[in-house]
């Protein structure tokens, strides 16, 4: 699948996006960039994409999640 969305943001013109194996580290990449990009004064991020389903923190609970990390940094 990575594969896939590789040629998908190439093709869109997309060069800065990652990577997550579950919704944990998805929630420390964000994290992680959030910070970067506010220490550089720079917008946020701009799209997010999941599955549903995935091992330890699920799809939905992952964009909870992120509500209140972006809640919690306004």
């Amino acid at each position: 699948m990575q594969g896939v969305l590789d040629v998908v943001m190439y093709s869109l013109g997309v060069q800065d996006y990652y990577f997550a194996s579950d919704g944990k580290e998805a929630v420390e990449i964000i994290q992680l960039r959030l910070g970067a990009l506010k220490a550089a004064g720079v917008g946020g991020i701009k799209n997010i994409v999941s599955d549903v389903v995935m091992p330890g923190i699920d799809g939905n609970m992952l964009l909870r999640l992120i509500r209140r990390i972006v809640s919690c940094r306004s």
